[in-house]
This record gives structure tokens, C-alpha cells and sequence, in this order.
């Protein structure tokens, strides 16, 4: 099997524990070469988590924490904004959403 479905099939083995985990939303970033793989969001916790899917064994954390800092940069507080994006007259256009 190709290195890449190998990948591919560790990132939906990782979804799927994400969903027994209680992830409401769980999106993966196709075909990245980036730095996020996987998307989860708990909506009871109010949590976001960034996943970096890595299928290679005894990989030491202390490397992969250096390899990947911008992931680490990423922690912290956001304001989230849910929006629309959709076509209003000849062209599409970013709308937030105001609440129920």
C-alpha cells in the first residue's frame, strides 16, 4: 500500500475516534501537505482541536513538537463567527450568521 493511503486511512481511523469522543464536527483537509489534517469540534466543551495525523511509530514527541511549532502557535482563544457564503445577486458574498 502507497504511503498516502496509508495516511489517508490513519486519518479516518482518527475521525472516527474523534466521534466516539463526542466530536460534533469532524472535518478532514483533504489532500493536505499542511499544517492541519483533521478538524474536530466539541460543541459541549466548547473546543476546537487542530490534529497533525502522524501514522509513523516511535516518532519521540520532543521531535515532533519541534517539527511542528507552528501547530503549538495556533493554541488559544478565538472568537468564532459562523457565516454564510452565498450568492446574492451576480455574486457571492461572505454573510454572518446573526443567531436563531
Amino acid at each position: 500500500m502507497k504511503a498516502y493511503r496509508k495516511g489517508v486511512r490513519a486519518e479516518y481511523l482518527c475521525m472516527e475516534r474523534l466521534r466516539n469522543l463526542g466530536a460534533d464536527v469532524v472535518i478532514r483537509s483533504a489532500g493536505s501537505h499542511g499544517l492541519i489534517d483533521v478538524i474536530a469540534i466539541f460543541s459541549d466543551r466548547k473546543e476546537i482541536w487542530l490534529i497533525q495525523v502522524k501514522r509513523g511509530a516511535d516518532i519521540p514527541l520532543d521531535i515532533l513538537k519541534s517539527d511542528y511549532r507552528d501547530l503549538g502557535a495556533l493554541m488559544g482563544t478565538y472568537h468564532v463567527i459562523p457565516m454564510f457564503f452565498i450568492k446574492r445577486g451576480r455574486e457571492y458574498k461572505l454573510i454572518p450568521f446573526d443567531g436563531v
